[in-house]
């Protein structure tokens, strides 16, 4: 979630707040956060 948010930092926030993480900005909360989601990497294929 870090990364994530240094990209994307408002997004990462509303993705927080919208599954009940209070983040502050900073990498710790962020960091907390990523702890407890699962995150799923999607690889394009040719079919």
């Amino acid at each position: 979630m870090v990364d994530y948010a240094r990209w994307y930092p408002c997004s990462a926030r509303a993705s927080c707040r919208f599954m009940g993480f209070t983040v502050d900005g900073l990498t710790p909360a962020f960091r907390t956060a990523g702890e407890h989601i699962r995150f799923v990497g999607l690889e394009a294929t040719d079919r």
